[in-house]
């Protein structure tokens, strides 16, 4: 959640440094890049997600990465339609991890445990909204790709990890409905 609000945010800084455009222009090709990522989302997750009963697992390890190829194709270009490009893929990987993420804490407790998991989820959404913003603005005042490089570092990791952990491959999976 972290990577998707402090990549929101800066957008609109980086569409307007790397292509030279006016504030008006900003704001629409902003609109438009935003637009991609709540379209993604909303397609992988009323197909992928609800067609193919994949596992919170699987949406992680599909998702996290395919978010950070939306990444490296934003820093990589300075080219608007690339830009729409990277915010789609990032908008895919979103739909896939997010219900990954949500059904996998969900999965991983007790039904008794369901409100503590829930309020977790919730407060981590909450802490990657408050630190997303003040770690993209900070950290773009270094060099505009400053931020993205870093987010791209922190899901390779995390591509490592739901990828390689040995407690998630053991854990049962339940698939996502």
């Amino acid at each position: 959640m972290m990577a998707l609000i402090q990549t929101q945010v800066t957008a609109g800084f980086y569409f307007q440094d790397k292509l030279g455009l006016s504030a008006t222009e900003t704001a629409q090709a902003v609109g438009a890049a935003l637009f991609c990522i709540g379209f993604m989302m909303a397609l992988v997750q009323f197909t992928v997600v609800r067609k193919n009963r994949l596992t919170p697992l699987k949406l992680l390890q599909l998702g996290v990465p395919v978010f950070a190829v939306g990444l490296v194709l934003l820093v990589s270009f300075s080219h608007i339609v690339t830009f729409f490009a990277a915010f789609a893929l990032m908008g895919a990987g979103v739909g896939l991890a997010i219900p990954g993420f949500t059904s996998g804490a969900s999965l991983a407790v007790a039904k008794h445990e369901q409100g503590a998991a829930a309020g977790m989820i919730a407060a981590s959404i909450g802490i990657g909204s408050l630190l997303g913003p003040l770690a993209g603005t900070f950290l773009y005042r270094i060099s505009p790709e400053t931020p993205f490089w870093l987010l791209i570092l922190l899901l390779a990791l995390l591509t490592g990890y739901v990828w390689g952990s040995r407690k998630i491959r053991g854990e049962q999976q339940t698939v996502v409905d």
